[in-house]
């Protein structure tokens, strides 16, 4: 920098800074603006993506209250406890007291594939712990 033989006061002297000095700044000025703007648009992006996940986890929050609600979890029975009784008064049916109605196969396949898929549930959070 150049030295300004001005003195503005008692033994003060300022310096003028040259035309190589005023351009250094002036581009460390333009960088640390464009630096501001991509730190500016990387938070907006973040917190896009912050509420985005807010509204993913709320959507989750509510699905898993319907499907405890479906599920019978609030309930006394649930829905697992009841497709496990209903299966096995109808086995009872057919086998204790031989019920051959019209129809009495598909209560049968109905039975066995209730079975299987309550097999699949025992012990999971559908199943409320419950075993068949």
């Amino acid at each position: 920098m150049e030295h300004s033989d001005t003195n503005c006061g008692p033994g003060m002297v300022y310096d003028t800074p040259d035309e190589k000095e005023i351009e250094r700044q002036k581009a460390i000025v333009v960088k640390m603006r464009q630096l501001n703007s991509k730190v500016i648009a990387e938070r907006d992006e973040w917190r896009g993506l912050y509420e985005h996940g807010l509204e993913d986890r709320n959507t989750l929050l509510a699905e898993n209250v319907r499907l405890k609600n479906f599920l019978g979890f609030d309930q006394t029975w649930t829905l697992f406890d009841l497709l496990n009784k209903l299966r096995q008064a109808t086995n009872h049916l057919l086998d204790v007291h031989g019920c051959d109605t019209h129809g009495h196969e598909e209560y049968r396949e109905a039975s066995r594939i209730a079975e299987k898929r309550l097999k699949g549930l025992e012990g999971s959070p559908a199943s409320g712990g419950a075993e068949s």
